[in-house]
């Protein structure tokens, strides 16, 4: 693969609160997940998610907005829902980690100029209302602030969005209380044309010579399966008429992101270690 793997950087006064907030909002999660196995770690990645966040709120604005960067994210990673939503998503991480009265009062202070009382139902790498609406419910749950309980509504909203009307006909639950969908498993009915340049592009057993970028073209647009298949990806999925075109060109639906894919690795680490023996 010969494509350019440009490295772009944002430097104060110019804005990034997208990236920014969330980098802070990674950065403090990771900080929970480290803070018994290796304090010291977790302390550097809570103090640098500290600082990070400062960058964010201090210069608003998108990262996309910047001209140097603009020609090479747009038009498919540009800042499309605004930078708010990460503002609030770091604080909300950072409050959960540090236990820091300054981010809730943060969240409290700025939730409704940053668009929280906006009911949407995504979660996602451009939005992030749905994830901090149930992760600020844990405020609630956890304790009395009323005052924050239009996240907690708003995210009960969000879940019952994914879970038909009629749990009897179409979920069940595990003895352990896990929803599952009947029928839902590991097959050998799986998409045959992701858009994925591994697993669409020849093996080097055979075609040894590299295959440049626009050389690729006709590769992805053969209508042949993937020679490389790609196990244990997820792609995006049907769309809401619940269809789905085994198209490699279709890549809303047919590609195995990142920010499909990272959300299970920590659910199936979980489940593995809750597994018992046997």
């Amino acid at each position: 693969m010969d494509t350019a793997r440009t490295v772009y950087t944002v430097v104060a006064p110019n804005p990034a609160s997208d990236v920014a907030g969330e980098t802070a909002a990674a950065f403090a999660a990771s900080s929970m997940a480290f803070q018994s196995s290796d304090p010291g770690y977790s302390d550097t990645l809570l103090r640098t998610a500290s600082r990070v966040f400062e960058f964010a709120d201090t210069y608003r604005g998108a990262y996309s907005d910047n001209t140097n960067i603009r020609d090479g994210v747009c038009p498919f990673y540009c800042d499309f829902d605004g930078y708010q939503d990460e503002l609030l998503w770091g604080a909300a991480w950072l409050r959960r980690a540090s236990k820091g009265e300054n981010y809730l009062n943060y969240i409290q202070n700025n939730g409704k100029t940053l668009g929280a009382d906006e009911n949407i139902n995504e979660f996602g790498w451009d939005n992030k209302h749905a994830g901090l609406n149930v992760l600020v419910s844990k405020e609630v749950l956890e304790g009395t602030l009323y005052t924050l309980e239009s996240y907690k509504a708003s995210a009960e909203s969000f879940m019952c969005t994914l879970i038909p009307d009629s749990s009897s006909s179409h979920i069940e639950y595990t003895p352990g209380g896990l929803i599952f969908r009947p029928g839902g498993r590991y097959s050998n009915k799986y998409p045959q044309r992701i858009h994925h340049r591994g697993s669409s592009l020849p093996s080097i057993n055979d075609h040894s010579q590299p295959v440049g970028c626009k050389e690729g073209s006709v590769y992805f647009n053969s209508s042949n399966p993937n020679p490389n298949v790609l196990v244990g990806a997820i792609v995006g999925g049907p769309g809401e008429d619940d269809q789905y075109e085994d198209d490699r060109a279709d890549f809303r639906k047919s590609e195995p992101t990142t920010y499909i894919n990272a959300p299970f690795v920590g659910k199936y680490g979980r489940l593995s270690s809750c597994a018992k023996p046997g």
